[in-house]
């Protein structure tokens, strides 16, 4: 009798279009993570929030393409 082992996978989903990330559409490991923190007026913390993004290529591409184009000032708001 052959015995043969798998070892155990780890299924990452898009938390944009909630597609299942595997090799074929996740080649960037594209992750999109932001920091928030807020200061009283003598500069002690006193909140924070962050969120991290896992996205597939499709996902991290377009996400990529808006930070960039609102950097450069294409499209900013507060020049609202």
């Amino acid at each position: 009798m052959a015995k043969k082992e798998i070892p155990a996978q780890t299924v990452w989903t898009c938390d944009c279009c909630a597609n299942e990330l595997i090799g074929k559409n996740w080649r960037y490991r594209g992750k999109v993570e932001t920091a928030n923190d807020v200061h009283d007026l003598y500069g002690h913390a006193v909140a924070g929030e962050n969120h991290r993004y896992d996205l597939c290529d499709t996902c991290f591409t377009a996400v990529n393409k808006a930070i960039v184009e609102t950097i450069k000032g294409k499209e900013t708001p507060c020049s609202i």
